[in-house]
């Protein structure tokens, strides 16, 4: 819990936040704690009213499914994440935290997203579309935000092209949306 604090808290220096993540990566990643463990630590965070612990709390949980790619987690614990933070979108200081979530998602879980359960897994990969798609305005945000969203639309595109079949016409006008300046 103190790690998580030390992470979220805006006014520490960069150093307290690498040591903070480092630790919370440990304790996850190696089991002694859970996804679902970090969340509801998290809690207070992610509905802060400083905008940058907002912003940090979200960041938090798609560092930790980066620097954790093989999570012991399911479709169900992966779709809640992924309505959640469809959710928070709306809140700018939450959205890079989300689009590295979304891209940590794609990119470590795909084994989850496809092979164990296809149609639920494929659900997922659709909403994250959807909530990328109606509620992030790409050129709006700053060029690293951006990045992050390139890299989420590219593994939509490349990874899971059966499921972003669905969206047919759309998609084009969708992508290009998301990408002009």
């Amino acid at each position: 819990e103190s790690a998580v604090s030390s992470y979220i808290d805006p006014d520490l220096p960069a150093a307290n936040h690498l040591e903070a993540i480092n630790g919370i990566v440990l304790a996850v990643g190696g089991g002694s704690k859970s996804l679902l463990d970090l969340v509801l630590v998290l809690q207070e965070g992610l509905t802060s009213s400083i905008a940058q612990e907002r912003r940090r709390s979200a960041l938090l949980i798609g560092e930790v499914l980066t620097k954790c790619p093989r999570l012991r987690v399911n479709w169900k614990h992966l779709d809640t994440v992924v309505s959640f933070f469809s959710e928070r979108l709306e809140d700018w200081y939450s959205v890079e935290g989300a689009l590295v979530t979304f891209r940590a998602i794609l990119r470590s879980y795909r084994g989850v997203l496809i092979d164990d359960d296809r149609d639920k897994g494929q659900e997922v990969v659709k909403n994250i579309a959807q909530a990328v798609f109606s509620k992030v305005h790409g050129p709006s945000f700053a060029q690293s935000i951006r990045k992050i969203l390139i890299e989420v639309l590219t593994l939509l595109l490349t990874e899971y092209e059966e499921e972003m079949r669905s969206f047919e016409f759309k998609l084009g006008n969708e992508v290009c949306s998301q990408i002009e300046d």
